[in-house]
């Protein structure tokens, strides 16, 4: 109001002029929306969506589309009445089939489109059907306590999540907030955050890469503390306060980067020592994880190493971004400098995901390859020592020109989450049993193992055709995102099926 006050009288008419007709006949935007989740639909539930907007035209003409994962039209509704004004339509698609979809709105007057909107859906195996495990090796990582601000959008973030087949997930708190000053405790979102999460059955794993500055006495938080005690006393009471709620804690997020920590590696090693008994302390059940490695093995791991960490962690911690590929040779190395130190113990993968340009993250054709993508990370990381394995990231994120997520920001899902969902499903518990010869240029095979059946998991640089053996009387093909795909058994466990870059699934059937 006080802006108003020093514009010119004679501007401000003309202003106010101008935006009263304006608004009386402004198209109004059209908003997708339905009762679920995300828009995101069980198997065999009709799909069925709400068109809104203010100020349509009463003779326009209402056209939805549905578009499946290959860019194909399955569905088109339209209606020639709707209402004007504030439209409302209620649309219904009908049962639709696993799979990542777009639904598509546009208002039509005279041949000429007044308005538009899209979004997407998804339609996805219940929770029903599922098996969940505390000790699935998939996982993802969500940053809930610091990408969520409200319990509304935390707890549908985590219902999402759930939905997804995942049991662990991967969060974040600061240091610095917790305790600002020396024993004076500030638990604040980080609780609820956690009480949330543990709610919907989910297992949180705690990470930070912060130190405050009444602790390192420097005026930056990414150095070690001064007194590595002050980090034991500091954690054997995060611990204990969230024992019920999370199990897992990384002591300390990527330091062998400046980005994250610029203290000296022996510094780092020293506050780990002094950490580690007294998150025991706390809580003997916890797990305690050495801090993520950004890189390959290098000077910064050498000399933790070297200062004695071997005894201080029980799980090794890596991450990983580039071609899915590259996760194999990044575990072969942090496994090399394991042995070297005479270190044996689980090795998870803690972020791995692929990247879009940020000015692309809402376009179809960008998004699409990530299913892939996801499926042969999670695949790589598993067949190759991985004991869990987190994606990165849950929801929709933008960091230095590069956006990453497999949800949007209002929860709708992109091709990403769709294969998550149905990798999860296919593969169990997801144990790894071996690397299979199959005929053909360069097609690779995995086979994992769920209770007693077999799946195999593969793809190619083209799209060909492949023999392989699998032990499996009977046998369904499913796509990357879920769908039924034509195989043939032409001996006893011997198969043949189309591949190409998107992977595929050969599941073995119960008798």
């Amino acid at each position: 109001m006080k802006t108003l006050c020093f514009v010119p009288f004679l501007l401000l008419l003309c202003m106010l002029g101008t935006f009263s007709t304006a608004t009386e006949k402004t198209p109004g935007t059209l908003v997708i929306s339905s009762q679920k989740r995300g828009n995101v639909f069980f198997e065999g539930e009709k799909v069925n969506f709400m068109i809104t907007a203010e100020n349509l035209p009463s003779d326009g003409e209402l056209k939805i589309q549905s578009v499946d994962f290959d860019g194909k039209v399955v569905g088109t509704v339209t209606k020639s009445r709707y209402g004007g004004g504030r439209a409302v339509a209620d649309v219904e698609l009908g049962v639709q089939g696993l799979g990542y979809y777009a639904v598509r709105a546009e208002v039509v007057k005279d041949g000429e489109l007044v308005s538009k909107a899209e979004s997407s859906y998804a339609v996805v195996v219940g929770p029903e059907k599922r098996k969940y495990s505390e000790s699935s090796p998939f996982a993802i990582d969500v940053a809930a306590s610091w990408f969520f601000k409200t319990e509304k959008d935390l707890k549908a973030a985590s219902e999402l999540v759930r939905l997804a087949g995942i049991s662990c997930v991967r969060d974040r708190f600061s240091w610095s907030q917790v305790e600002p000053q020396k024993g004076a405790y500030k638990w604040g979102w980080y609780d609820t955050s956690a009480t949330i999460q543990h709610n919907a059955t989910l297992t949180v794993y705690q990470i930070f890469h912060d130190c405050p500055m009444w602790a390192s006495g420097k005026r930056d938080h990414r150095y070690a503390p001064a007194k590595p005690e002050d980090m034991g006393d500091f954690f054997r009471n995060m611990v204990g306060h969230f024992k019920d709620r999370v199990k897992y804690w990384e002591i300390w997020n990527e330091p062998d980067i400046e980005v994250f920590y610029i203290g000296k590696p022996e510094e780092y090693a020293a506050a780990l020592k002094a950490t580690y008994p007294e998150i025991k302390k706390a809580d003997p059940q916890a797990k305690v994880l050495v801090c993520s490695f950004a890189m390959a093995p290098g000077e910064f791991a050498e000399r933790i190493f070297e200062a004695g960490i071997a005894d201080s962690f029980d799980i090794y911690n890596v991450h990983y971004y580039g071609d899915p590929i590259g996760v194999v040779h990044r575990l072969r190395f942090h496994k090399n400098l394991m042995e070297k130190y005479g270190v044996r113990k689980p090795i998870w993968v803690t972020e791995m995901g692929a990247v879009h340009p940020v000015a692309k993250k809402g376009d179809y054709e960008t998004l699409r390859p990530e299913a892939a993508y996801l499926v042969k990370a999670y695949v790589y990381g598993l067949a190759n020592g991985a004991e869990r394995f987190f994606y990165f990231i849950f929801s929709d994120y933008d960091e230095a020109g590069r956006n990453y997520g497999t949800v949007n920001k209002d929860f709708t899902p992109r091709p990403a989450y769709v294969a998550l969902c149905n990798l999860t499903y296919v593969l169990g518990e997801g144990k790894f049993l071996r690397e299979v010869e199959a005929s053909g240029d360069g097609v690779e095979c995995y086979v994992f193992k769920d209770g007693e059946r077999e799946i195999a998991v593969l793809w190619a640089k083209e799209q060909q055709q492949t023999k392989f053996v699998l032990n499996a009387a009977d046998a369904e093909a499913l796509d990357v995102i879920g769908r039924r795909i034509p195989f043939k058994r032409y001996s006893d466990s011997r198969f043949e099926m189309q591949v190409g870059p998107d992977p595929v699934f050969l599941k073995a059937v119960a008798q």
